[in-house]
């Protein structure tokens, strides 16, 4: 059976991601801050819990002895405000916690990673917004999760295959 790690799996995408794992019988091991964790709502008995802050690279030695085929990267600082009263935690969070994921998974196998990024990326395009648009965020958080895409190219060349959604 294939393993599979979801950052932020206690979080509104993570915890759908988590029950379309678990019908697809992956074993699941979820990364999310413990006061996260700790207001689900259901918590499944055959998935495995940590409370790891990704910011923290020490946090991540927990999962060095697994071996992930993937890793579903959702893990974020998304709050607009937090990111406008505290930029410093979405360098932390999102980019930082990126590069400690990064290389987690050049020590567990060399998953591949599949990253939930944002439009905040591409800035105020007035709606009118593709993949091929220019990249001028106007946040901190667009910043910040356009460095995450960065770091996954980065990373690419070094043997760590992602999906950037």
């Amino acid at each position: 059976m294939q393993k599979v790690l979801v950052t932020g799996g206690a979080g509104f995408i993570g915890s759908a991601m988590i029950n379309r794992l678990r019908n697809l019988e992956y074993e699941i091991v979820v990364a999310d801050l413990k006061e996260k964790i700790d207001r689900l709502n259901h918590m499944h008995d055959d998935v495995s819990y940590y409370d790891i802050d990704i910011s923290k690279s020490q946090e991540l030695e927990k999962l060095y002895n697994d071996e992930f085929s993937y890793i579903f990267h959702f893990a974020a600082q998304t709050s607009g405000r937090v990111s406008q009263e505290i930029p410093e935690l979405d360098v932390d969070v999102n980019a930082k916690g990126t590069l400690n994921i990064c290389n987690l998974a050049r020590k567990t196998g060399n998953p591949k990673i599949i990253y939930t990024s944002s439009m905040a990326i591409y800035g105020d395009k007035n709606g009118k917004i593709s993949e091929n648009s220019e990249i001028t965020p106007k946040s901190n958080y667009g910043v910040s999760k356009y460095a995450v895409e960065l770091y996954l190219n980065l990373f690419r060349g070094l043997g760590i295959n992602s999906t950037i959604f």
